[in-house]
């Protein structure tokens, strides 16, 4: 069942979206407790649905100033 009737798209970005914010807060918390130092970045994946976003992303440095990504 899709929230817009008629469209039926229903392939989860919803949930996608929310795990990924869950996820950053969780890191940053951890981080925190542990006392590390370092920033938490949250980045939406343009154009997922043809399966490049992450190439657009990486080709355009968006990934170049971070040690660690979670995908």
């Amino acid at each position: 069942m899709d929230v817009l009737p008629g469209i039926g798209h229903a392939c989860g970005h919803n949930l996608i979206g929310i795990s990924g914010v869950a996820v950053a807060l969780a890191a940053k918390a951890a981080m925190e407790r542990v006392k590390i130092n370092g920033k938490v970045i949250l980045l939406g994946t343009p154009a997922e649905e043809g399966g490049f976003g992450k190439i657009l992303l990486y080709e355009r440095g968006a990934y170049d100033k971070m040690d660690v990504c979670l995908m």
